[in-house]
């Protein structure tokens, strides 16, 4: 793993199934705005990672249960899954 990245790379290593606890610090290098923009992109393709790769989604849900606050219990509370639905 690099000692930093962009948000790209981090998004890169999160698809291509990085851990959860390799990522994470990565992710906290990131500007606030990058850090949350990458976090809700990843929110919102939740579904289809899952379709594509169950170990990948499990730490999307995992990086997202750690690093949002707004994600909690494997839900996001900020209003996503009703936007989405």
């Amino acid at each position: 793993m690099p000692e930093s990245a962009t948000p790209m790379e981090v998004f890169d290593l999160i698809l291509a199934g990085s851990r959860e606890w390799e990522v994470a610090p990565l992710l906290r290098q990131l500007t606030d705005e990058a850090r949350q923009n990458l976090l809700c992109t990843l929110c919102a393709m939740r579904g289809e990672i899952a379709r594509n790769c169950c170990s990948t989604a499990a730490e999307v849900n995992a990086l997202l249960t750690t690093e949002c606050s707004l994600f909690i219990h494997g839900v996001p509370t900020c209003g996503f899954e009703q936007v989405a639905s």
